[in-house]
């Protein structure tokens, strides 16, 4: 016995309907079941459904085990809890701000947005090796936070910027074919180069700042025209 169901427009259009109808689906399959029946859901909603909440469930592994790879990463590299928690702080940022752009652009999370994420991690702790090396460096000549953070944005966000807009535009070069899947994973990418590189010159040196030590006054080495021109 077959029983068929059509959805309006309204349950078939969007992903959370479509898993809501499912799941309500399922409760009635459940409930009206009986021994020797075996009861089945098929059809493109289910399916679709299905796969979306395959989609939750990778990134819901996933992405905790990025970020523990990256936290160790970050740790090996800097040993030190000030710039560890900045980087940390920069590529969540970065993360949920295109997570955040996605879903104000109407773009669904899929198989290929699902990693997104992941790309702009990467990026971002690359941007956040270069910036924290040199804020560190400077830092460690006896300037301030303040000269050291301004120093190590006026050092790295071009060339990072630079870096941030050819990989977006390698991205963007994913509209030119016809797969809806593709170009929105295209898209939201691009857009994520950049919000990276946001996060990494606003989020990383205002953490960096707010969580470093500040030198003591005697430590300045700066003149007082060269702390005028900073200012």
């Amino acid at each position: 016995t077959t029983v068929r169901v059509t959805l309006d427009t309204a349950h078939a259009w969007k992903d959370e309907r479509r898993v809501a109808f499912v799941q309500a689906a399922r409760a009635v399959v459940a409930r009206l079941e009986r021994p020797g029946q075996r009861l089945v859901l098929n059809g493109l909603p289910v399916i679709r459904a299905e796969y979306t909440e395959m989609i939750g469930r990778d990134m819901g592994t996933l992405m905790p085990l990025a970020l523990l790879v990256t936290l160790a990463l970050l740790i090996v590299t800097f040993r030190a809890w000030a710039p560890v928690l900045a980087g940390l702080c920069t590529l969540l940022a970065a993360m949920f701000w295109t997570l955040g752009a996605s879903a104000a652009l109407g773009l669904p999370v899929q198989l290929l947005t699902q990693l997104t994420p992941i790309v702009c991690m990467i990026v971002s702790i690359s941007d956040t090796v270069h910036i924290v090396a040199r804020f560190r460096h400077t830092f460690a000549r006896g300037r301030y936070r303040t000269a050291a953070a301004i120093d190590a944005l006026a050092d790295s966000a071009g060339p990072c910027l630079l870096t941030e807009v050819v990989i977006a535009l390698g991205f963007l070069g994913l509209l030119g074919q016809d797969m809806r899947m593709i170009s929105e994973f295209g898209l939201i990418t691009a857009i994520g180069m950049l919000l990276t590189w946001a996060a990494n010159v606003t989020v990383l040196p205002l953490a960096l700042h707010a969580w470093t030590r500040p030198l003591a006054e005697g430590v300045q080495r700066e003149s007082a025209a060269a702390r005028a021109v900073g200012a």
